[in-house]
Parts: structure tokens; sequence; C-alpha cells
């Protein structure tokens, strides 16, 4: 058993030492995807991070996107920041549309 422990005890060591060798001189963190868990009008939906409202518009297809107002978290997003405002773990979104009405009801 020793000798068994031993053996596979040995195989970790120069199984990391590769690793270390030949992984990229900048570190993990660009192999690694991260993924995020946001809501999108009340539905949970996965983006995957660094994510801009401009990005989310994107991908979810928002119809008419110059007439679309965004909210992340209750908070009004000017338009001039849908390319620069990062969305995180847990954000709001809302993707709203102001529609005029009529002048009036008359019988």
């Amino acid at each position: 058993m020793i000798e068994k422990t031993s053996r596979m005890a040995s195989l970790f060591i120069v199984n990391y030492s590769l690793f270390i060798k030949n992984r990229p001189a900048h570190g993990l963190a660009k192999n690694f995807i991260i993924m995020a868990k946001i809501y999108v009008n009340g539905d949970e939906q996965e983006v995957q991070l660094p994510a801009t409202v401009a990005d989310l518009i994107q991908q979810n297809n928002v119809a008419q996107p110059d007439m679309v107002s965004v909210q992340v978290n209750e908070e009004f997003v000017d338009r001039e920041e849908f390319a620069t405002l990062q969305l995180n773990e847990g954000d709001e979104v809302d993707f709203l549309y102001f529609m005029g009405g009529g002048g009036g009801f008359t019988i």
C-alpha cells in the first residue's frame, strides 16, 4: 500500500510540474470563462463576463434598440453608458419602451 501511494504521489508531482511548466506566462485567468446570473425583465439569464448593457441588448435581440430605455438595478442608464457600463452577478436589467397615448377619452 505504501509503495502504491508513493507511486501515485510521484505521478501527481510530475503531472503538476508539467502543468506549471506548460501554463501560459500570463497566468490562468485568460483560460477561464466567467459566467454570471443576471435577471432580464424578471427572467434569470446567464451571461459571459465581462458584458456591457450594449452586449446584452445585442444578445437578447432587443427590438428597436435605438428606442429602448434600460434600467440596471432600478436605475436608468444613460444611452451614452450602454457600451461601457459593466454588468455584474445578480444585476437586474429591464428593457423599457415608453409609449405615448391619445388625447383622452370621450363618450
